[in-house]
């Protein structure tokens, strides 16, 4: 049974949620997981989705707050809680089930970098108890020279879901920091760390060996020991919830297909226009390894051949016209294959529709190419025949039984809550369509959750859709990555994977949004021309090989602390040289970037002349903006739909090629000025002997760019004054906003 916290809570540790009030208790695996913590200790807790990783969290927050007790060795001014997530719908679910149990008493914020615009994060913390963000958020601020926050101002620091503590993730990015602070100035307070995870993962390891040292590895990168149940292991596995699963392998679509029969053709032909020119016959001859992809058209490896294609002719095409013709013939090959992809996954219809909009879209940037105008007249030519195709051989099997399962599900439970888990965002838009036009599924009502960026959703979409939902306004959720983990809808009872198969963490992630304890169900339907069966056994093997490295690790370091503390120490050390090693070889690159005059700038697609390099200056280290006024006069403006502050940054309008409508950047307030934000991987850069740069970051340009100094800013009323240009922004055009949710970094345009 669940056990009142009576010894390290007082009587007023209430959850409140209306007017109920309510004792918080823990089960006894959950105090026993916990143990390492009540003394201090950094503890990642390891248990299986659906079991109260977040209360066990709470539960030490509550704690860490009585006046009565501080956590560990964080006795210093600050007794602060933040608590880090991995993706931004989870913000407030997780602020959310703080308030449940802390309301009342603890003061609790949720921040992403969309609330940033009006109070600094040390602000934040400083007047919260308990602030729960993603993790860049926190690393911009420790960055920032005018926040002043430092971790050791954190008592204690709960990491969701940190198993994704590897690498170059915003959490070890985070936790590099904290395990510099410990090695550099180890007598300087630290936050407390609790890591919750269901799933710690193996990577690719290929046996126990690998795995283990896997596992240590994300031990050390956290600096902590895991923490699961022995002594009460049976009552969490009475707990525990496991799904029925059912792997459902279909025959897709026949390979004569007739849609794909019909793009197959007008993607030869516009294979085929690409060699009509001499610049074209010598790029496919150089490019032998793309011919031998055309019998792979929709494929994940036709794509790749494509974008290989694309940055050929962006490093050898020079001429404007032949880049331009090029870059637009590709540009149509890669949305094909998208309506492919569509079509193998969805009905016809939905691919078809992916195309028109694809060209609508074309065509409300006012091209005017012979290229764009042949090639939607070659799609408008065929549409009467694919519209045919999609009414007379509607037939797809996978989809088909993905139908047949949600009919039986809802015609015995029609109060089912179910998540259809799918690879695309394009995909998932197609599902939810259908379910929605379905006469048989139409009465269900499906929703969507996706991912930020562009044509995502942001996040009061995500929220407003979780919330409907929970609400159960929507039955059906049709969702991508965004939603696999944390997500905590208690009464969903079914997950649909549609030829979603991804891995290790994935399979357990995915699992456990299927929280009902008693009928919960797991479909996994796949197209057996994917060989995706052959990866989810390979997912189980992993899986297994996981719990039983986590179990030994956990024996081990109860059998032996000190041994297990001087492997995470030396695993520390060695990857603080090896970053150093890093940072010093980014220090010398950096150093060699030469002072140069006369590069210049041009649009990637149709090589027009945008600005010099002499005239671009750098905010803040990371924003690079260009000061000439007469720059804008080459520009198409497009309005945000939604205008976003970021920091001191204002959002106002999409900056695109006025000659071929590529996108360049975006227009930004800043200081009360406007600026041209550009992202350098829309240009190619070239000197006066024709020499040529193709970066994709701004690190990787090898010249000096100056920073901006009063000067510039004074010389700037030319923007805030800038009407309509020619070739500029047309009065009243809207365009979605398509910037990725967390801001995190304001140079990604796309």
């Amino acid at each position: 049974s669940a056990t009142e916290l009576n010894s390290p809570f007082n009587d007023e540790d209430r959850a409140v949620v209306g007017d109920e009030v309510k004792e918080l208790t823990l089960w006894d695996y959950q105090e026993e997981v916990l143990t390492p913590a009540w003394k201090g200790q950094n503890a990642m807790v390891v248990l299986p989705t659906g079991t109260g990783k977040t209360e066990v969290a709470i539960a030490l927050i509550n704690r860490l707050f009585s006046a009565r007790y501080h956590v560990g060795a964080t006795n210093h001014r600050r007794q602060k809680s933040v608590f880090v997530v991995n993706k931004v719908p989870l913000v407030k679910q997780q602020k959310d089930r703080c308030l449940k149990y802390l309301r009342g008493k603890c003061e609790v914020a949720g921040t992403s970098g969309e609330e940033l615009n009006d109070a600094s994060l040390d602000s934040i913390i400083d007047t919260n108890d308990i602030t729960v963000l993603t993790a860049q958020v926190l690393i911009n601020a420790l960055k920032d020279k005018n926040t002043k926050l430092q971790l050791s101002d954190i008592a204690l620091l709960v990491l969701d879901e940190c198993h994704h503590c590897q690498k170059s993730d915003p959490y070890n990015v985070l936790m590099a920091m904290y395990r510099d602070l410990k090695l550099n100035s180890p007598k300087l307070p630290r936050p407390q760390i609790l890591g919750l995870t269901a799933s710690p993962g193996v990577g690719d390891s290929k046996n126990i060996v690998e795995a283990e040292r896997y596992i240590t590895k994300l031990c050390a990168n956290l600096d902590c020991r895991i923490s699961r149940p022995k002594i009460y292991a049976d009552q969490l596995n009475a707990r525990s919830n496991s799904p029925q699963e059912i792997l459902i392998i279909m025959k897709g679509r026949p390979l004569e297909d007739p849609f794909f029969r019909e793009i197959n053709v007008i993607m030869e032909r516009i294979e085929a226009k690409i060699k009509l020119s001499e610049a074209g016959r010598a790029l496919m001859k150089e490019n032998d390894e793309f011919t031998k992809l055309v019998s792979r058209r929709g494929t994940q490896s036709y794509e790749q051949g494509v974008l290989n294609l694309k940055k050929k002719i962006q490093q050898k095409i020079e001429n404007r016209d032949n880049r331009r013709e090029l870059m637009t013939c590709v540009n149509y090959l890669r949305e094909y294959n998208n309506s492919l992809f569509i079509n193998r996954d969805a009905r016809t219809s939905d691919a078809i529709s992916y195309m028109e909009d694809y060209i609508k879209e074309e065509e409300r940037s006012n091209p005017s190419g012979s290229a764009d105008k042949s090639l939607k007249k070659m799609f408008r030519d065929n549409l009467e025949t694919l519209n045919r195709i999609a009414n007379l051989h509607a037939i797809n099997p996978v989809l088909n039984e993905l139908g047949r399962q949600l009919k039986k599900a809802y015609a015995r439970n029609e109060e089912s809550l179910s998540i259809i888990f799918t690879k695309t965002r394009a995909s998932a838009k197609a599902l939810e369509k259908w379910i929605n036009e379905d006469p048989d599924l139409n009465h269900i009502n499906a929703g969507k959750l996706t991912g930020g960026g562009n044509q995502g959703m942001t996040s009061t979409e995500q929220n407003r859709n979780l919330q409907l939902f929970k609400d159960k306004k929507y039955r059906i959720l049709v969702a991508t990555s965004v939603a696999e983990e944390g997500l905590d809808i208690t009464e969903c009872n079914m997950v649909f994977r549609y030829n979603y198969v991804t891995s290790d963490i994935g399979y357990v992630q995915t699992k456990g949004r299927s929280r009902s304890k008693f009928s919960g169900k797991i479909f996994v339907i796949v197209n057996s021309d994917l060989q995706l069966q052959d990866r989810e056994l390979k997912n189980i093997i992993r899986v297994k090989m996981m719990n039983e490295v986590v179990q030994s690790i956990a024996d081990s370091t109860l059998d032996n602390q000190r041994a297990f503390d001087d492997r995470i120490l030396r695993e520390q050390k060695n990857d603080q040289k090896e970053r150093q090693r890093e940072e010093a070889l980014a220090r010398i690159t950096k150093v060699i970037k030469v002072e140069k005059s006369g590069i210049v700038l041009y649009c990637i697609k149709c090589l027009k002349e945008a600005c010099s390099l002499d005239d671009i200056r750098c905010i803040k280290n990371m924003h690079h903006v260009v000061i000439d006024d007469l720059f804008l006069d080459k520009t198409r403006l497009v309005d945000l739909k939604k205008q976003p502050v970021v920091d001191d940054f204002k959002f106002m309008q999409k900056i695109h090629c006025g000659y071929c409508q590529s996108k360049w950047g975006k227009l930004m307030v800043y200081q009360q000025q406007k600026y041209p934000l550009i992202d350098i991987k829309n240009f190619t850069l070239m000197d006066d002997k024709r020499k040529k740069w193709s970066p994709s970051a701004w690190k990787e340009v090898p010249f000096v760019i100056r920073s901006i100094d009063p000067d510039d800013l004074g010389n700037q009323n030319n923007f805030s004054t800038a009407e309509n240009p020619e070739g500029g922004q047309e009065k009243g055009e809207i365009e979605e906003d398509d910037d990725l949710i967390e801001y995190s970094n304001m140079m990604q345009i796309d």
